[in-house]
């Protein structure tokens, strides 16, 4: 085997680790997104609640 091929063998694996990582890293951001919208839907889920326990008590007096 020459130095040649073992540079470029060198070079493949060091790619496929980054795409790996780059693959990695998106799968992280994905859940963070998703983690985002489901605390957004949390917050207008309580929004509407309060806004429905409001009028309910502007019902009431």
């Amino acid at each position: 085997m020459s130095d040649d091929y073992l540079d470029q063998s060198a070079d493949f694996f060091y790619l496929t680790i980054t795409e790996a990582e780059v693959a990695n890293t998106s799968v992280h951001l994905t859940i963070i997104d998703s983690e985002v919208t489901n605390n957004l839907i949390k917050v207008t889920i309580f929004f509407y609640l309060t806004i429905i326990i409001a009028e309910m008590a502007n019902i009431r007096c």
